[in-house]
């Protein structure tokens, strides 16, 4: 076996922002707005060394002549570190001109993510300033960015700003219905967030399914007689959700995930089959058609993009719910506003969720993971947020969780278990 550069090259330390913390910051307030960084990869040159390092020779197929000798003179995709020295490079151009441009600094260092730039403003003109200051100060170290998105109404979001001009362009949001944002979908005209299934069972031709998505009606009569464990997991694994809005949903198929590990490890017919090629049985392949007609119901939820309402005034509580339950336990966060009119709006902000361990445990038990996840969540929101909370309040849905954490000197009394996680 041959030896390449990227046996012997370090990956590099990981400097990439955290995505969680990157979507949470992007619904704080009322005006967002999303970047695109073009080739960023190949907006840093390489060293002279490195050049000669990524030589190759190329002749255009005409064998009765000697090849020719090239060199790459940028970063390139495939290297091994080349995520990390992008980032540090992205980050550098912020930090040697924070003096000039502040505000577009921090945003690039806090609210990037590999080459996509996010951030949520007050106005529209808070936006247009920041997204000329940020191309300004980002064409210093090469890089360029696609046009902007806005976020807003038909006024305030048509606009998008183009480097290549230097000048505003009147852009119809219905040719971007639907934006990808880290994975999730976002719809910047209506400014919210919302969810697609793809279900597709054809077999695939060069990594292409050859048959079309199929319909809620048509789950039944599309779905194969042999259903196996990996043709779920693959349709699950599409239903992407970092924030947890759809977890009534993803949580379901966890739990019939698991119900089909457990009759894979009791029968023993599917012993001499992969463990995930085996054809389930006829009960649990209906479970599964049930599921994917209800998944289809995700298509009609619609969350806020931000979680701040029009008429909010002074600063949101923070409430954190958590439960438990023999199946599962979770946490959910919610920002509460108190609102111009004297009442109050709440607006999710994110969900967790655990599948409970396949050993027996008791239902107080899990119910105080469900609080350790909660409080690990508040953590997160409030280090990562910018909001100034005026409360924050957790809920449990167990006298026995609330006695256990709010009991004074616990450790002499309760055993390591309850005390490890009552001390978290």
């Amino acid at each position: 076996m041959g030896h390449t550069l990227n046996d012997y090259w370090a990956k590099g330390s990981n400097v990439i922002n955290d995505l969680l913390a990157v979507l949470i910051r992007f619904r704080q307030e009322s005006i967002a707005l999303a970047g695109d960084i073009s080739k960023m990869y190949n907006a840093i040159r390489l060293s002279p060394l490195d050049q000669h390092t990524h030589r190759f020779v190329w002749r255009n197929l005409e064998t009765h002549r000697d090849p020719d000798y090239y060199a790459l003179l940028t970063v390139t995709f495939g290297d091994r570190p080349s995520g990390a020295i992008s980032t540090l490079a992205l980050h550098q151009t912020a930090k040697m001109y924070q003096h000039i441009y502040p505000d577009a600094s921090k945003m690039v260092i806090r609210n990037s993510y590999v080459d996509d730039i996010l951030q949520s403003v007050e106005s529209v003109d808070n936006a247009r300033l920041i997204t000329q200051q940020t191309e300004k100060m980002l064409a210093c170290g090469g890089f360029r960015i696609k046009p902007w998105i806005i976020s807003g109404n038909e006024k305030c979001g048509s606009t998008l700003q183009s480097q290549d001009s230097g000048e505003s362009v009147e852009v119809d949001l219905d040719e971007f219905a639907h934006e990808k944002i880290l994975g999730m979908r976002w719809d910047p005209k209506q400014d919210l967030f919302d969810f697609k299934v793809k279900i597709n069972f054809s077999p695939k031709s060069k990594n292409v399914r050859k048959g079309e998505n199929i319909t809620k009606s048509q789950i039944e009569n599309s779905v194969p007689t042999s259903l196996t464990p990996r043709m779920v997991l693959s349709k699950v694994a599409r239903v992407y959700d970092p924030l947890g809005l759809a977890t009534p949903y993803t949580l379901a198929a966890k739990v019939l995930m698991r119900k089909l590990c457990i009759e894979n490890n009791t029968n023993d017919k599917t012993k001499v089959n992969s463990r995930w090629d085996y054809a389930m049985s006829a009960e649990s392949r209906l479970e599964w058609i049930a599921f994917f007609k209800e998944l289809f119901d995700i298509e009609q939820l619609k969350f806020h993009r931000c979680l701040k309402p029009d008429n909010a005034v002074g600063d949101p509580m923070l409430v954190i719910f958590s439960d438990g339950s023999k199946l599962a336990y979770g946490t959910c966060a919610y920002v509460r506003w108190g609102t111009a009119h004297g009442g109050f709006e709440s607006r999710l902000v994110i969900a967790k969720n655990r599948i409970a361990p396949t050993k027996q445990m008791s239902v107080p038990r899990l119910e105080l993971c469900g609080a350790v996840l909660a409080a690990r969540i508040r953590q997160k929101l409030v280090e990562e947020m910018d909001y100034k909370f005026s409360r924050v309040i957790h809920i449990v849905d167990s006298m026995i969780v609330g006695a256990q954490i709010q009991r004074e000197l616990w450790i002499r009394h309760i055993c390591c278990y309850k005390g490890s996680r009552n001390s978290k």
